[in-house]
């Protein structure tokens, strides 16, 4: 009786082992997986920053054409003389 037992015992403690180097090699996964997206979040903030002061920098642009443009509008209404 005694090596049965010892015989389950040592292959439940094999099972265990195994389970437990499969959950590492999960977990050491998905760090990997979650790594990787983090690094690519990371990027695409990036490159949305970048788009958002371009946009910033257009807007800006298109203001500055528009004040301009109705400052010409402005002259050309005066007759000659006037300005």
């Amino acid at each position: 009786m005694g090596c049965e037992w010892k015989r389950r015992s040592c292959g439940l403690l094999q099972d265990l082992e195994k389970k437990e180097a499969v959950a590492e090699k999960k977990r050491e996964s998905i760090m990997v997986n979650f790594n990787q997206t983090k690094g690519q979040l990371s990027s695409l903030e990036h490159a949305l920053k970048s788009a958002q002061v371009d946009l910033e920098k257009t807007q800006f642009a298109l203001e500055v054409k528009k004040g301009e443009h109705i400052c010409c509008l402005a002259l050309s209404t005066f007759p000659s003389g006037m300005h």
